[in-house]
C-alpha cells in the first residue's frame, strides 16, 4: 500500500514550508502531517518503524530524509523525513530484505548499519524467522508480527586533510591522493580505494563525509603514469645525473610486513602530510618472438600489490616487437601480451603471453617473451531432461588458481548468444558459477576434467567446450551467524563452493543482515564449508588470512535438493595482522 498524497510529498512541502515558517515549525507540521495521514496496516502487509539518533550522543535527529529500496535498487516506498523526535515509518510492505538509508546534503548518504567493506550494505528483513527472498512463509498473525522497530544510528562524518610536497619540500600540484580501507577478498587482504582527490596549487587536499575506520592514504605524481623529477638548480650537461621518478607514497608504509591502517574517530579531523619519494627510472625491454606481420599489439605491466586500483603499465614500441616500459618503480610485476590479427582468408587469430618479473634498481634489458597460441573455450549449457536453459540466469567464469589482482574472468556473451571465453593464457583455473536461485549447477565437463571437482587445465591452442549440466533439483542454505548462541548482524559470511581450505577455489562472499541471517541460494546438492567473522572497521582484523590456519575449524553443511538447509556459523576469533 502506498502512502497518500500528503506523506509522499513529504519532503518537498517540508522544504517550501520552510522557506515560509522556519526548520522547527516546518518539522512540526510535517510530523502531525505524517501521524495523520498514517493508514492502517493492511492484513498480510508489513511496517518498519524507527528512530533516526546521533550515533554518538544519541540525540534524535529531525528532518532527515529517509529512503527505502528492495535489494534490487528498486524504490519501496515514497521518501519521507523524520518528525521532531526522530521517528519514521514505512507501512505497508511485503515481507522480504530492505535497504535503509537517509539523505541530507551536508554528509551525503549513509546506510542503516553502515559495514566496513565498501560497495556493501546492511540489509533490514521484514517477516518470519528463516526468510528467503522467494520464500515468503506464514503471513503475519498480529500486529506484533508485522512491525518492525529500529534504531537508526546515524554515526558524525569524519575528515582528513594535509599537504602533498616533493622530495624538495615544494607543494604538488595536481597530484593524486587516494584513501584506501583493508578489506577481505578472493581469500587475501586488499587495500580498496574509497576516495579520491586531486591537489590545488598549494598542494593541499581535503576529503570530507568519512565514515570513522582505519584508513591507508597515498599520493602520486599522476596516477598509473611515470613522472619524471625535476632536479633543481643548473643542468651540467658533463655531468649527467641518472633520471628519477615519482612513484606512490603512503602512510602508513604499506610495504611492511603487517601494515595497519591509521584511525581515523567519528567526528574526527585528521591531518596527514604526504612527500613524494622517488626511485631510479628503471626500464624494462624486450622482444615479442615469432610476431605476425600487421598484428595488433596490446603488452602491459600488472602491479602484483596489494592495491586493487594499482593502474596497469603500457609499453611503448622501438621497432616492429620491441616493446619498452620506462620509469617502472620496483617491484613485482606480471607482464602480459596478447596479439590479435588477421589471416588472408579472413579467420582472426591471436596469441598471449604471460611473464612475472621482478623490478629493482636497475634496468631490465632483453627480455625475450615467447608468444603462445591463446586458449578459446566455449561453454555449452544444458538443462538436465532436456529442459530449456535461459543463458541469461547463468554466469560462468574462470579464477586463475595462483591468486591475481584481476580475479575471476567472466564468459562474455556472443552475438549469437554463445558464452565464449577468450583469448586465455595457459595454466590452472577454478570454474565459478552463479545462478538464480531457482537452478543450479549440477556438472561441468572440459573434456576429460571435471571442473567441478578441482582446478581445469587450459593448454595453448586450446580450443575446447566447457559443457554445464543445470538442473532445478537444487537447495540452498539458511545461515545465521552467532556469537555465544547470539545472532551478530553485520557479520562477513564466506561459502566455500569449490576447492578446500588449503586450497580454495570458487568463494562467495556476503554479510548477514540485521538479524545475523544471510541466504545462499541456487546450490547442487553436497557437502559445503562456511566461515563467519565480524570485520573491525578500525582495519585490525578484516578476516583470515588462510583459511586452513583460522582460528577454528570450518562450519560444514549438507545441502539437499528443496528447502534451504539452516545452519548456524559460529565467529571466528580476531587474529593479529
Amino acid at each position: 500500500m502506498r502512502m497518500p498524497r500528503l506523506a509522499s510529498n513529504s519532503i518537498s512541502e517540508l522544504r517550501r514550508i520552510e522557506s515560509r515558517c522556519g526548520r522547527a515549525l516546518a518539522a512540526l507540521f510535517l510530523s502531525a502531517a505524517m501521524l495523520a495521514a498514517q493508514p492502517r496496516p493492511t492484513p498480510g502487509s508489513f511496517t518498519l518503524r524507527g528512530q533516526v539518533v546521533d550515533g554518538l550522543s544519541g540525540r534524535p535527529i529531525t528532518g532527515i530524509e529517509l529512503g527505502l529500496d528492495k535489494t534490487d535498487w528498486q524504490p519501496a516506498a515514497e521518501p519521507i523525513a523524520s518528525d521532531p523526535q526522530g521517528r519514521f515509518v514505512f507501512p505497508g510492505l511485503a515481507a522480504g530484505e530492505y535497504i535503509l538509508f537517509a539523505d541530507r546534503p551536508d554528509f551525503g548518504r549513509i546506510f542503516f548499519e553502515e559495514l566496513p567493506d565498501p560497495g556493501w550494505v546492511q540489509t533490514v528483513r521484514l517477516g518470519p524467522q528463516g526468510l528467503g527472498p522467494e520464500r515468503l512463509g506464514p503471513q503475519p498473525s498480529g500486529p506484533e508480527d508485522a512491525e518492525k522497530v529500529v534504531q537508526f544510528r546515524i554515526v558524525p562524518r569524519s575528515a582528513i586533510s594535509g599537504m602533498v610536497r616533493d622530495e624538495f619540500g615544494e607543494p604538488a600540484e595536481r597530484a593524486t591522493v587516494t584513501l584506501h580501507r583493508p578489506l577481505w577478498s578472493d581469500g587475501r587482504i586488499v587495500f580498496g580505494q574509497v576516495n579520491q582527490q586531486t591537489t590545488d596549487d598549494r598542494g593541499r587536499y581535503r576529503m570530507n563525509n568519512l565514515p570513522p575506520g582505519g584508513y591507508v592514504i597515498c599520493a602520486s605524481a599522476a596516477q598509473g603514469h611515470a613522472t619524471a623529477v625535476a632536479l633543481p638548480g643548473p643542468v651540467d650537461l658533463a655531468s649527467p645525473v641518472e633520471p628519477r621518478f615519482y612513484v606512490r607514497s603512503c602512510y602508513p608504509d604499506v610495504t611492511a610486513s603487517s601494515p595497519a591502517p591509521f584511525r581515523v574517530p567519528a567526528a574526527g579531523r585528521a591531518g596527514v602530510d604526504l612527500t613524494l619519494l622517488s626511485a631510479p627510472a628503471v626500464s624494462v625491454r624486450g622482444r615479442l618472438s615469432a610476431l605476425p606481420a600487421n598484428a595488433g599489439l596490446n603488452i602491459r605491466l600488472i602491479p602484483e600489490t596489494s592495491f586493487d586500483s594499482s593502474q596497469p603499465w603500457f609499453a611503448g614500441f622501438d621497432s616492429p616487437g620491441a616493446f619498452a616500459f620506462r620509469g617502472v618503480p620496483p617491484g613485482p610485476y606480471r607482464l602480459d601480451a596478447d596479439v590479435n590479427w588477421q589471416e588472408p582468408d579472413g579467420t582472426r587469430k591471436s596469441t598471449f603471453a604471460r611473464l612475472r618479473i621482478a623490478v629493482g634498481n636497475v634496468d631490465l634489458n632483453g627480455i625475450d617473451v615467447p608468444l603462445e597460441p591463446a586458449g578459446a573455450i566455449d561453454v555449452v549449457l544444458h538443462g538436465q531432461d532436456g529442459a530449456r536453459i535461459d543463458p541469461e540466469d547463468v554466469q560462468v567464469g574462470l579464477r586463475p588458481a595462483v591468486p591475481e589482482p584481476e580475479g575471476t574472468e567472466w564468459a562474455q556473451r556472443e552475438p549469437t548468444g554463445q558464452l565464449h571465453f577468450g583469448p586465455l593464457a595457459s595454466g590452472a583455473y577454478w570454474l565459478s558459477t552463479r545462478t538464480k536461485e531457482s537452478i543450479c549447477v549440477h556438472a561441468a565437463k572440459l573434456g576429460a576434467q571435471d571442473a567441478l571437482q578441482g582446478a581445469l587445465t587450459v593448454t595453448p591452442a586450446m580450443a575446447a567446450s566447457l559443457d554445464v549440466l543445470v538442473s532445478k533439483s537444487c537447495g540452498g542454505i539458511q545461515a545465521r551467524a552467532v556469537s555465544d548462541g547470539k545472532p551478530v548482524p553485520g557479520a562477513k559470511v564466506l561459502l566455500l563452493l569449490r576447492g578446500t581450505a588449503k586450497a580454495p577455489g570458487d568463494l562467495m562472499t556476503d554479510f548477514s543482515n540485521d538479524e545475523g541471517e544471510i541466504a545462499f541460494t541456487g546450490l547442487a546438492p553436497g557437502r559445503y564449508l562456511l566461515w563467519a567473522w565480524t570485520v573491525d572497521g578500525f582495519g585490525s582484523f578484516v578476516g583470515p588470512v588462510k583459511l586452513d590456519g583460522a582460528s577454528q575449524p570450518a562450519t560444514p553443511v549438507l545441502v539437499h535438493a528443496g528447502d534451504p538447509t539452516r545452519v548456524d556459523v559460529p565467529l571466528l576469533k580476531q587474529e593479529a595482522r
